[in-house]
């Protein structure tokens, strides 16, 4: 298989249950997912789809997946510009959910939004998840690069994403600077990192 057999267009909502099933795989094994979700590698990676599955399509998302025939093995969300949904729906003195997981990926949920203060106003990237098997093949890059290409269509301005200190570099080439670093309750520190489009 050559890259030549890849392309990206936007998701739509019959792809969600695709890319929920990309997202579950993808980060299933991260260090903070383990720690959410525990040490058990099936039960992990159960319950990590069923969180993905969790999450509701909405039409006013901005979405890329990359496919390989008709196969999403790809995909990178983003709210539009200058939309965080984090900082909108993530109230640090609001009771957490009664659940492990739910009140445990509530607390990173706080640590991002505070990281998030004396931003300018900003979209938000989350999740970015490539099917392990495919990746180190350029469908990180090409599914973050066309979801910049749009969220700069759609008005630009800034836009922040919170990640690993591994994927420092590989956001950097995507045009993503790191502006801070805040402490992950459930796994290594994360980095902030922000790029400024043109504002339309």
């Amino acid at each position: 298989m050559t890259s030549a057999a890849l392309h990206v267009r936007d998701l739509v909502a019959d792809d969600w249950p695709a890319a929920a099933g990309v997202a579950a795989r993808a980060m299933c094994h991260e260090p903070f997912m383990v720690a959410i979700l525990g040490e058990d590698q099936l039960a992990r990676v159960g319950e990590a789809a069923r969180m993905y599955r969790a999450w509701p399509w909405s039409d006013d998302i901005v979405a890329t997946g990359a496919f390989v025939v008709d196969e999403l093995v790809g995909m990178a969300v983003a709210s539009p510009p200058p939309t965080c949904r984090l900082c909108e729906r993530i109230d640090s003195g609001r009771r957490p959910p009664d659940d492990v997981v739910g009140r445990r990926m509530h607390e990173f949920d706080v640590a991002a939004r505070a990281a998030h203060q004396g931003q300018p106003p900003h979209s938000r990237v989350a999740p970015v998840a490539v099917e392990p098997v495919a990746q180190g093949a350029g469908v990180g890059a090409a599914v973050v690069g066309a979801l910049v290409q749009r969220l700069d269509a759609l008005g630009g301005g800034t836009v922040l994403l919170e990640c690993l200190p591994k994927l420092e570099s590989f956001y950097g080439a995507a045009g993503f600077r790191t502006v801070g670093s805040f402490v992950d309750p459930y796994g290594p520190d994360v980095l902030l990192m922000r790029a400024d489009l043109p504002t339309r």
